[in-house]
């Protein structure tokens, strides 16, 4: 079965769910994952912040520290490298949608990761 697989996607769902809320850091947490077409579409919430109040430099700091993650991570990285895409929705603790994000391996490489 390919990474790709809707079947290895939603296995993988169901263990990384497993493991949620994940803090990413004092602001930033990922709260949810699911699986979409060729890849996961994970909830940020930001803790302390209505939607309105994320600012580019916020999101652009929880992206670099997601992505940074993701890259260095064995697992994400084979899925990825494989063509699997993560896709990123930050919410404020309003539930209210901040913005968005995508790290492939695209992404890792272009960073140098």
């Amino acid at each position: 079965m390919k990474p790709t697989d809707a079947a290895y996607l939603l296995a993988a769902v169901a263990k990384k769910n497993l493991t949620l809320p994940a803090k990413i850091n004092k602001q930033t947490e990922i709260t949810g994952v699911s699986a979409i077409p060729s890849g996961y579409r994970y909830e940020v919430r930001m803790i302390h912040m209505p939607a309105h109040t994320v600012d580019h430099n916020r999101l652009k700091t929880a992206e670099v520290q997601i992505a940074e993650r993701s890259c260095s991570d064995e697992q994400d990285r084979f899925e990825m490298d494989s063509g699997v895409a993560m896709h990123y929705v930050v919410r404020g603790m309003d539930s209210g949608v901040a913005g968005r994000f995508f790290v492939s391996d695209v992404y890792c490489k272009s960073r140098g990761w």
